[in-house]
């Protein structure tokens, strides 16, 4: 897992990530301001999810994780508390739905959390268990772009 501003991604090369396409869909975004919707970059191996929605209590969140993608969740506008914790310490409630990549968990304590500001970025792996879209201190509307790279691990 990786959180840091989207202008130091570069910095990221040994996780494979595709930054020259990434950082065009965001230049491409701040032009025309997309709407929700998913949007293919290279197919199948890096699509974007334009996602605006209000942030949310902790306890109306879900622990979650992926097997196929990587996601790299980016901050257009707004902010939200993600947190995370280890597979070890957290057990499946509802399990592994191939069509849209996704497992949960039961509720559990996290071990981390993170504040993703507005330009700001997190990497979460497929292993990455994550609990996105938490209030800071009230409820708010936010923009961001998740995107799903193919993971290759």
């Amino acid at each position: 897992m990786i959180v840091d501003k989207i202008q130091h991604i570069e910095k990221y090369k040994e996780w494979d990530i595709p930054v020259h396409k990434i950082m065009e869909f965001i230049a491409y975004q701040e032009k025309v301001n997309l709407p929700d919707g998913r949007y293919d970059i290279l197919g199948d191996n890096l699509f974007a999810l334009v996602q605006i929605y209000k942030t949310r209590d902790y306890e109306e969140g879900k622990w979650e994780a992926h097997r196929e993608y990587s996601d790299l969740q980016y901050m257009v506008e707004g902010a939200e508390w993600m947190y995370w914790a280890l597979p070890e310490k957290l057990t499946v409630s509802e399990g592994y739905n191939p069509q849209k990549d996704i497992l949960f968990y039961q509720e559990a304590p996290y071990q981390g959390s993170m504040l993703l500001e507005q330009g700001m970025f997190a990497l979460f792996l497929p292993q990455d268990i994550h609990r996105p879209c938490c209030k800071v201190q009230k409820e708010e509307a936010v923009k961001k772009i998740v995107f799903k790279i193919k993971y290759k691990g």
